[in-house]
């Protein structure tokens, strides 16, 4: 019974999951912790604005929102960009800003199984979706031309896209460990990442430093302007000193940037309210020197495009008051630093493009790199084509060169190693080390090897043949033959050892068993079965005379009886009395046959057409055919006279058989479930100076082991009690001894074809008749 287990044995587990409980929270609430100090941070920063130029600035919303997608995941990131890109609602008076923030961070979410790089991404999202919104934004609510919109869609992309390549810079060098909740230094970095990082990262830096450096130069040029109007005014004044300061009226002057209309009056009240200005010139904004708060101050572009400059001016004894529409001085300065831009983005894309171009091959050459490594251990291992980056061919070449070496070692070894097993099961042969005879014991120790283990044995040896391994003891090299003392009188060891050293041991040697070879057992079998084939032959051929000689005795009695009637009504037993003393004639020639064949003596040939002997087997054939609803055809070439010498009675031994078999084929099918007819096709043609003849049906065929072993003594594929497997053996017998061949196959169609080649006797025939 088991002793009851104490309960303070409990303590440790409870304990320690406890502590891991406690340690988890704390980890969560230090991430939580963090993403508040983030989204505090990143609160304060981004209220900041930095207004580069008017309508021209850049906000620092995009850099917090990016790092809490990173670090926490989409949910942090989503409210990060909430609440580091609300600032922007008081800029600008929508919350459009906002928008395309989670927009970013939802994107980077959905795309993030495609394309891990979060300034590729940024940018695939700016050059879409943002720069889709953001023109219907701009051109719908504020009226600007094109030039001006694509200035703002570009601005934002560069903005957002610097941001994400700092991030990118910063995952490519730490990664989160999401198990402490710390960033740790990245250990290694996956190249085609490296490369598109880093090009990323200088690429939109530098685009945004010379944009930076442009938007400088529109500054002086947007200040540049202001001041030409407010001289162009000043020269008017002077110019037209008493038309200006009596009446109201628009001039025209003309600044460096294009001409201006300038609305003038004697003073501020003669000039109108803005009212009245804006229909004249077309403002909504008025440019005075006052402080202007709110959405749309001075710093937004929509505060210049629609704003008009006001002014006046004093001097001694007269005062003159102003209004000009500076929108055609801000959508030039707009367009001038849009068309400085797009050069400068024209080769940070050029960039990018390199860099995908760069990456591409980059893939290109992993995935060909791959593929050979995946066909590690493949024999005849060959080259891919060369691959996009060349630095990494060489590497490529070296690793099919060595794969192809070492696939050719395995292959030496691993046919080596068969070959030894095979050695080893050939001939029983054992490799052993350590070898020693001890004398005392009358035992041959040895330790036995095999492919992964040693095994240490110990063999007693017969008692006559140990002095033999006591005289071989002590010499470098010894051969001796033995048995073992519990073996039969018959089984016989040789020892082969090996010792350099002339030491009492033998280092290494093998011991194999002495027997006969089992293929010269079954020869010699096989030929004492034919030996008995021929007495038994022999035996028959006497005993099966005697009836023979009676049958046709009768056959022929009673033939003379019925042709003595003279009675007309017997002529078909007439003929069946004669097909009877023909058969008989024929089962005579066999036995001579099989008896010559017995006492390996060959039958003297004679002059025939084979056609005669093909027709005559037919004809014996042909009832049982009948019966089982079998056709047979017989195609012959009648422009030919064919002759052939050999033993008539043999050549149709050969085509009965071929046909009782093609016949147990056909039947072998039917009992299969196919009940297509049965057909057997014999053909007799001449072949050059052959005459062949062919028998097909269309039964079930060789197998394997049948096409190879057709013709061998005693093998049969029918069941018992049907074939003896002597048919065919002594059919090719005939032939070899005719000086002809046969050769079974399957058919083209099904079944099998029988093909018997015999030498054509033509020029010989001629000779005899000649001589006759």
């Amino acid at each position: 019974m088991t002793a009851p287990v104490p309960h303070d044995s409990f303590t440790f587990p409870v304990s320690h999951a406890r502590q891991r409980r406690r340690l988890r929270k704390r980890r969560r609430l230090f991430a939580q912790h963090l993403l508040v100090l983030l989204a505090a941070v990143g609160l304060a920063v981004s209220s900041q604005r930095v207004i580069m130029a008017p309508g021209l600035e850049l906000y620092l919303g995009p850099l917090f929102y990016l790092f809490a997608f990173w670090l926490f995941g989409v949910r942090a990131g989503v409210a990060v960009a909430v609440i580091t890109m609300a600032p922007t609602y008081f800029w600008w008076g929508h919350p459009f800003s906002v928008v395309l923030g989670v927009g970013h961070v939802l994107f980077l979410h959905w795309i993030g199984q495609r394309q891990a790089n979060y300034s590729i991404a940024t940018l695939v999202y700016g050059a879409t979706f943002a720069a889709a919104a953001g023109y219907a934004l701009i051109i719908w609510n504020y009226e600007v031309p094109p030039a001006l919109a694509t200035l703002l869609v570009l601005r934002k992309i560069l903005n957002d896209v610097l941001f994400a390549a700092i991030v990118d810079c910063v995952r490519l060098l730490l990664q989160v460990d999401k198990r402490r909740i710390a960033l740790v230094r990245r250990r290694c970095v996956w190249l085609p990442a490296a490369v598109t990082t880093s090009t990323m990262f200088f690429a939109v830096t530098g685009c945004m430093a010379l944009f930076v450096v442009e938007v400088g130069n529109f500054s002086m040029r947007f200040d540049a302007a202001i001041r030409d109007v407010d001289t162009e005014v000043l020269r008017i004044t002077d110019l037209e000193h008493a038309a200006v300061h009596s009446v109201r009226g628009t001039h025209e002057v003309q600044t460096f940037m294009g001409p201006v209309q300038v609305l003038m009056a004697p003073s501020r009240a003669l000039l109108g309210d803005t009212a009245r200005i804006g229909r004249e010139l077309g403002c909504s904004t008025f440019d005075d020197g006052r402080q202007v708060t709110g959405p749309n101050d001075r710093g937004t572009f929509a505060y210049w495009v629609n704003a008009c400059r006001v002014g006046e001016l004093g001097g001694t004894g007269h005062e003159l008051a102003y209004a000009a529409s500076i929108r055609p001085l801000v959508l030039k300065a707009y367009q001038t630093l849009l068309t400085e831009l797009l050069a400068v983005i024209a080769l940070a894309a050029l960039g990018i493009i390199s860099c995908q171009w760069l990456r591409r091959l980059t893939h290109n050459t992993m995935i060909s790199w791959f593929e050979v490594v995946r066909d590690f251990g493949t024999p005849g291992l060959v080259a891919p084509p060369p691959v996009p980056l060349k630095d990494f061919q060489p590497a490529i070449d070296a690793f099919v060169h060595e794969n192809n070496a070492y696939v050719a070692l395995a292959r030496e070894r691993e046919q080596l190693a068969l070959a030894v097993g095979e050695l080893k099961n050939a001939i029983d042969l054992t490799l052993i080390a350590d070898i020693y005879f001890d004398q005392a014991a009358g035992e041959l120790v040895f330790d036995r090897l095999d492919n992964t283990s040693r095994e240490n044995h110990r063999l007693l040896i017969h008692e006559g043949d140990r002095q033999e391994l006591v005289t071989a003891a002590g010499k470098s090299e010894v051969m001796v033959e033995f048995r073992p003392a519990d073996g039969a009188a018959t089984e016989w060891y040789m020892l082969i050892a090996r010792n350099p050293d002339l030491q009492s041991r033998w280092k290494a040697g093998c011991m194999l068993r002495l027997r006969q070879s089992k293929m010269q057992q079954d020869r010699m079998l096989h030929q004492g079965r034919l030996m008995d084939l021929g007495g038994m032959a022999s035996a028959l051929s006497h005993e099966i005379k005697q009836p023979l000689f009676t049958i046709a005795l009768a056959a022929e009695n009673a033939l003379f009886q019925v042709e003595a009637s003279g009675d007309e009504s017997l002529t078909p037993i007439i003929k069946k009395l004669g097909r009877i003393g023909d058969q008989v004639d024929r089962a005579r020639s066999i036995i001579d046959q099989v008896s010559h064949y017995a006492r390996l003596e060959t039958p003297e040939g004679e002059l025939f057409d084979p056609m005669e002997a093909v027709t005559a087997s037919a004809s014996f054939v042909r009832p049982m055919l009948v019966a089982d609803e079998m056709t047979l055809s017989i195609a012959h070439d009648h422009d030919q006279s064919l002759r052939v010498s050999m033993a008539r009675v043999g050549l149709e031994q050969i085509v009965v058989n071929a046909l009782q078999n093609a016949h147990d084929s056909i039947l072998t099918r039917r009992q299969g479930g196919d009940p297509t007819p049965g057909r057997i096709t014999i053909g007799l043609r001449k072949v050059e100076e052959l005459v062949e003849i062919t028998i097909a049906d269309n039964g079930t065929g060789l197998s394997g082991e049948a096409s190879s072993k057709a013709f061998e003594a005693f093998f049969t594929t029918k069941g018992p009690h049907r074939g003896t497997g002597l048919g065919l053996y002594i059919c090719r017998q005939i032939m070899i001894e005719a000086g002809g061949r046969m050769d079974l196959s399957n058919g083209s169609e099904g079944g099998a074809v029988l093909t018997i080649t015999v030498p054509c006797r033509t020029a010989i025939a001629s000779a005899i008749g000649h001589f006759a």
